[in-house]
């Protein structure tokens, strides 16, 4: 059920996409303090562009984060749910049920779930 492949994958991509967001962010900051004297337009655009950048990096790797952490999170919640019932979820990680079908499908469609999709009639993950 899960794609551990596409996990593992999406964990690399992460580290990377915070280090190099890290640098980023830093080396935007550097250019900018460092131009600040000058007042040059482009300078100062070329460093907004380089902290922005970096700080956008940073935030898409603490989400795609957190998304991994949830998908181990309800992993393990289903493992003791034969039925695949997202309300089980829900309970268990006090969130509500439309937030969990909305992480379930941005999974699927990231294919970190493979041969499953959620039946709406009965709130549960069924393979197939």
């Amino acid at each position: 059920m899960i794609n551990e492949k596409k996990v593992k994958l999406q964990k690399v991509k992460r580290i990377l996409t915070f280090i190099f967001g890290i640098i980023f962010a830093l080396f935007g900051l550097l250019y900018l303090f460092t131009n600040l004297s000058s007042m040059d337009g482009t300078l100062l655009v070329f460093g907004l562009i380089c902290l922005c950048g970096g700080v956008a990096m940073i935030i898409w790797a603490k989400k795609r984060k957190k998304l991994i952490n949830d998908l181990r999170e309800f992993m393990k919640i289903l493992s003791c749910d034969e039925n695949g019932c997202l309300n089980s979820i829900s309970s268990a990680t006090n969130r509500p049920i439309e937030e969990i079908k909305k992480e379930i499908n941005k999974l699927i469609k990231l294919e970190f779930l493979q041969g499953v999709f959620i039946d709406e009639s009965c709130n549960c993950l069924v393979k197939g």
